[in-house]
């Protein structure tokens, strides 16, 4: 199956598109003339009843000719699909996906929506009329007619481009800084809930402040947001708070120094000493989840090493070692499982614990006994994750399943830590194309009001392979992804690196 990096221009390549009620894989085929799409690129979707597709290996072969001819750039995806899923009157809107009823319908709709092509194109033996799916055209190619390859060359001499199509050139032609602007009209603004969710995206919203040179503005909105919230009231955190909770918190020193006092540092600093080693049992460190998850990889890295940071106090780095001694969730192929007892690779999963190796080395000294492991670990991932990236850019809900949907957060997450590695100066170009790929796939699925697309709802540990694989999509306002996004962007204007 090719992802990004085997990404070859220019050539029909397998596809895996999602998966039917029994979760077998939905195939079909690729082709691309550009390394990423733009919107500017002409689409085509054909749709094949797997009864017909025996007609694909000849359209492949014949089809190549005739693109090389063409002086248009072409995008082209052939879904083999059932003929069910030509009634198009089970879609639901855009939430509840991919998981219910009408699981490959739901997939072939959004397949449509997230890559919005020119046409759609339908072969079928029996005349048939279809009504446009989600304003796309619909043309029926008749397989007792013309050859397909024929139709094809039919359509594309009078090819104009789609509504949807023109929305996606729209979103792609946005700046970094436009992005951002469209994210922080809602992310970043309030913290209502005692919550990394909330608390990434003010983390975020005040970094990228300082490269915009918004530092003074931005610290005043945010310290009036968080003066009326939860977090500002006596033990915001009660007696048991999560690593989550406590996560809430990573933005309290930066807003301090931003606003010149000391404001919100007892936020920071009472977040990191709720975290207990306990002596009396192998248990990781109050309050880490006992069956030692990638979660915690995050929080307990965000709060302790900034707090190390902030104090020089080494109590914090003895907390946070003793933790990471205790997770052994990576495995040969670089990827982590959720927990040892949910051994699944999931999408965000391992960028919980990517983001948990990033803050590992940007905080903690070189010289501590563990830097190397962490340092290695964080080098195994990157080395290997480039062979899970999807042609569009995006990371799967399930790393290691292309039928699996793209899921935006870990896309955010994931890429955020490698622009991380490179401004440490432990990762190089070899990460570039990925960073650029990502930076593609978010920008398509951030819209102007700041709404995401398909982000996996909030997931504790799983008991089987196929409760990740349906787990809910989110669509719309989403405070965890668009904080995650808030993240990714503000590395990417910190850093200044060159997005295209």
């Amino acid at each position: 199956m090719s992802n990004l990096n085997s990404l070859k221009i220019g050539t029909w390549q397998p596809l895996q598109w999602g998966v039917n009620e029994t979760l077998i894989p939905l195939e079909g085929w690729e082709y691309h003339t550009e390394t990423v799409e733009t919107g500017h690129e002409y689409s085509v979707f054909i749709l094949v009843e797997p009864t017909n597709a025996n007609l694909i290996p000849e359209f492949l072969t014949s089809s190549a000719e005739l693109f090389k001819n063409e002086k248009l750039s072409i995008t082209f995806k052939i879904l083999i699909t059932s003929a069910e899923t030509f009634n198009y009157m089970h879609f639901p809107e855009l939430s509840d996906f991919y998981f219910g009823d009408n699981i490959q319908e739901k997939y072939l709709y959004k397949q449509i929506v997230n890559f919005s092509p020119d046409l759609i194109l339908i072969c079928q033996d029996n005349p048939s009329h279809y009504q446009p799916i989600a304003k796309v055209p619909v043309v029926v190619c008749h397989l007792n007619g013309a050859p397909l390859i024929d139709q094809v060359k039919k359509e594309l001499d009078a090819m104009q481009h789609s509504e949807i199509r023109n929305v996606l050139t729209s979103k792609m032609s946005r700046t970094l800084v436009q992005v951002i602007t469209d994210l922080s009209s809602i992310y970043g603004q309030h913290l209502n809930l005692i919550n990394y969710t909330q608390g990434v995206g003010i983390y975020g919203r005040l970094s990228i402040s300082e490269s915009l040179g918004q530092t003074s503005e931005v610290s005043k909105a945010i310290d009036n947001a968080i003066t009326d919230s939860p977090l500002n009231k006596p033990n915001p955190f009660g007696d048991s708070p999560t690593g989550a909770n406590l996560a809430s918190t990573i933005w309290a020193y930066d807003l301090s120094r931003h606003l010149g006092s000391s404001k919100w540092d007892h936020l920071l600093t009472s977040a990191a000493d709720m975290y207990k080693i306990d002596t009396n049992s192998h248990l990781p460190p109050f309050p880490c989840d006992p069956t030692i998850r990638t979660e915690d990889m995050f929080y307990s890295s965000a709060v302790l090493g900034r707090a190390y940071k902030h104090h020089a106090n080494t109590g914090y780095l003895d907390v946070l070692d003793n933790f990471y001694l205790m997770i052994n969730l990576q495995q040969s192929t670089g990827l982590f499982w959720h927990s040892k007892s949910s051994p699944y690779v999931w999408s965000r999963g391992n960028g919980f614990a990517v983001l948990g190796l990033s803050e590992y080395l940007t905080y903690v000294p070189e010289n501590r006994p563990l830097y190397d492991s962490i340092k290695n670990q964080f080098l195994s991932f990157f080395k290997n994750i480039v062979e899970y990236q999807d042609i569009s850019g995006g990371f799967h809900e399930l790393l290691d399943t292309p039928s699996s949907y793209l899921e935006f957060t870990s896309t955010c997450i994931i890429s955020y830590a490698a622009l991380r590695g490179k401004s440490l100066g432990i990762l190089g170009p070899e990460v570039d194309a990925l960073i650029h790929g990502a930076w593609h796939f978010v920008k398509a699925r951030v819209d102007a009001d700041g709404n995401i697309t398909d982000a996996c709802f909030n997931t504790g540990l799983q008991p089987d392979l196929e409760s990740y694989y349906l787990r809910p999509a989110v669509s719309g306002h989403d405070d965890r992804s668009g904080s995650m996004a808030l993240l990714f962007t503000s590395e990417l204007l910190t850093t200044g690196f060159n997005v295209r």
